[in-house]
């Protein structure tokens, strides 16, 4: 765990805060990195799902078309069994169906614009940080360079001065959006995770309660068809 970055420290610009702030850096990179991983994983598994949907519905109709295969009479009950299993597992894609769409809504969408509105203004932040750096490293570096009598001394004093004031502001404003990120990291995205698993529980108990629903039809049906074997058996002997 990365801690926030103490602000009063940016003036001194110590290695310590250095090291602190490049820690930080890599933590959002790190982040951004496995944020941008956890997406397209969604992505992928939203489009393997809408073809093992389609898939499971086509395979749901063949059934029932199994059941509508034989009229007769006496597997009237079979045929009723076959076609209350089918339309179970087509409700439960549609369900599916529904769940796919949500990923979208509940964790897609919203990681996405994290990403998009702190992380990357982080990063963006993070190129203009060192730019400033650099200038006043340059300015500094020209300003040694100089002799106390030289022409051009107070200018590059002032030089100096300049954008050492334009690095310290923007240290501040990196910093402080480095912390924002660390701490909208804790909750922000652990709601959209939270979302997310509450969607799928939601998906998985709904199916339970359909499947749960044709248990009788299943026991039903497995003495019947138990009971066929045996007559069966009895008139093969």
């Amino acid at each position: 765990m990365v801690k926030p970055i103490p602000l009063e420290e940016a003036f001194s610009n110590t290695p310590a805060f250095r090291k602190k702030v490049t820690a930080s850096a890599d933590a959002v990179t790190e982040l951004d990195n496995r944020l941008k991983r956890m997406v397209n994983m969604q992505i992928t598994m939203k489009d393997l799902q809408k073809d093992y949907t389609s898939k499971a519905v086509q395979f749901a109709e063949e059934m029932e078309g199994l059941a509508k295969a034989d009229d007769d009479p006496a597997y009237e009950v079979v045929s009723y069994g076959l076609s209350k299993f089918s339309q179970t597992l087509k409700d439960i894609e549609r369900s599916r169906q529904i769940v796919g769409v949500q990923l979208k809504d509940v964790f897609i969408d919203p990681v996405t614009a994290f990403v998009d509105k702190e992380i990357n203004p982080a990063k963006k932040l993070g190129k203009e940080f060192q730019q400033c750096n650099d200038a006043y490293e340059n300015a500094f570096g020209r300003y040694s360079s100089k002799r106390p009598k030289d022409v051009g001394m107070e200018e590059s004093a002032k030089e100096v001065a300049d954008a050492r004031k334009a690095f310290h502001a923007k240290t501040l404003s990196y910093c402080n959006k480095l912390n924002e990120v660390e701490v909208k990291r804790k909750f922000e995205l652990v709601e959209n995770v939270m979302a997310l698993i509450y969607t799928n529980y939601s998906f998985f108990h709904q199916a339970y309660d359909a499947l749960k629903d044709i248990e009788p039809t299943m026991r039903d049906l497995t003495g019947m068809l138990q009971k066929m074997r045996n007559d069966y058996a009895q008139i093969d002997t």
